[in-house]
């Protein structure tokens, strides 16, 4: 026993190795609309097909509807596919994106590249606000034609076009619209008065992307869960 409780003793006196810590590895963020942005992805390739860069604009009716989250996601899901993006709208709403140094100053504006390989960033939060006015759209066109020919893709996150009228100039440039629309929330006139106005522009209308939709269950079908 008295040789037990020397050791023992020793065995407190004495420092035990530590071993280095292991380096903790961060997680890649999941998609969160994976699903959904695969199949939006295959129903643009057409697009892809037929020119470069293709300029999308992501739109809704009305604020709140979503706009921002489809543009972000879409960004995320096509430069994780290889192709080059530039995301034109406020970096706040790239969630989990640290903004990388590199910087390209062009003219007025700067692109940015991003943590994500393939997506680039240029801030046109000046232009969502409603007394920013024609001319800096037209200007913002102006900038897209001479410096976004080098990427795949380029998505453009635009106010409601009924709340800032002053975006309906723009409305003719991209190659294609899609209209962001939240389930159950969204009239079915102002959807259409929408659309008019996009139209008038001379701008085209590639479909509608539900926002918010809900799977029903049918009351016949409860009794089987």
């Amino acid at each position: 026993m008295a040789n037990v409780y020397e050791a023992l003793q020793r065995g407190r006196q004495e420092s035990a190795p530590v071993s280095a810590p292991l380096p903790r590895i961060a997680k890649p963020s999941p998609a969160i609309f994976g699903l959904e942005m695969r199949t939006l992805s295959g129903r643009l390739q057409p697009l892809f097909d037929d020119r470069k860069p293709v300029t999308l604009a992501v739109t809704a009716s009305s604020t709140g509807e979503g706009t921002s989250t489809v543009a972000r996601e879409l960004a995320y899901y096509i430069a994780a596919e290889g192709k080059t993006v530039l995301y034109c709208g406020d970096p706040a709403d790239l969630d989990a994106v640290r903004l990388s140094a590199g910087t390209t100053e062009t003219q007025s504006r700067a692109i940015v590249e991003t943590s994500r390989p393939g997506l680039s960033l240029v801030d046109i939060a000046d232009l969502h606000r409603r007394d920013s006015g024609f001319g800096s759209k037209l200007a913002f066109r102006d900038w897209l034609t001479a410096n976004a020919q080098s990427y795949d893709l380029v998505i453009v996150d635009v106010p409601p076009v009924l709340v800032q009228q002053s975006w309906s100039g723009f409305m003719g440039f991209p190659d294609g619209v899609l209209l962001v629309v939240e389930a159950e929330r969204s009239r079915s006139e102002v959807v259409n008065a929408t659309t008019a106005v996009i139209g008038e522009a001379n701008g085209h209308v590639l479909g509608l992307v539900l926002n918010k939709r809900r799977q029903y269950i049918p009351k016949s079908l409860y009794k089987w869960l």
